[in-house]
């Protein structure tokens, strides 16, 4: 996860006030093998930041998402691709729900400059870009670990929901990007794993 994950309200505030378009990013690592961790990116586009087009089939948000992850010792990139975020409102609604994903990449051993850009397809000039260092350290190491703590908005227990991009082990887990809780998000959910070994190796 962000490496300082408990923010103030108030410093969130101050945050978002600087930048037009919301788009908060956020990450968390767990086990994959001996050399590398599976690293899952968590993005959230607001709706209000968004420009809807109109379309024979309704209105449609439509937002970018690019990822770049280089290793800062070999400058070697293992991350380097875009996505388009689609989604369908009924723009009479005026409310600021978000429109989150997740995407998840095995990523070896090493310490990575990442630059993650969120903006609006049909307003190219609402954007943000967030950048954050992220050091690999494998999980899997022969000693008894635990994974980074994934914070949620919202977790449903024994979900039947299998074929949802945020369905673990029988949990649904709706990440929670801009990590913010509060009034409008009083409960706070995590979920972390540990990783074992086997004595007998």
């Amino acid at each position: 996860m962000k490496k300082i994950f408990l923010l103030s309200l108030l410093f969130n505030i101050f945050s978002i006030a600087q930048s037009n378009f919301d788009f908060e990013f956020d990450y968390a690592q767990f086990g994959y093998d001996s050399a590398s961790n599976y690293v899952e990116f968590y993005y959230s586009f607001n709706q209000a930041s968004l420009k809807a087009e109109v379309a024979n089939s309704g209105n449609n948000l439509e937002a970018l998402l690019k990822i770049f992850v280089q290793n800062t010792l070999t400058g070697d990139t293992v991350v380097y691709n875009q996505w388009m975020v689609k989604h369908q409102v009924d723009t009479s609604l005026n409310d600021n729900q978000l429109l989150i994903g997740t995407l998840g990449f095995v990523i070896p051993s090493g310490i990575y400059d990442c630059r993650i850009i969120g903006s609006d397809i049909h307003n190219p000039e609402m954007n943000r870009t967030i950048t954050e260092q992220i050091k690999i350290n494998p999980f899997i190491n022969g000693t008894l670990n635990i994974s980074d703590i994934q914070l949620a908005s919202k977790m449903v227990q024994g979900s039947e929901n299998t074929s949802s991009i945020f369905y673990k082990n029988t949990y649904e887990v709706i990440p929670n990007p801009n990590v913010v809780f509060g009034q409008s998000q009083p409960a706070l959910f995590f979920m972390l794993k540990s990783i074992t070994f086997n004595l007998q190796q």
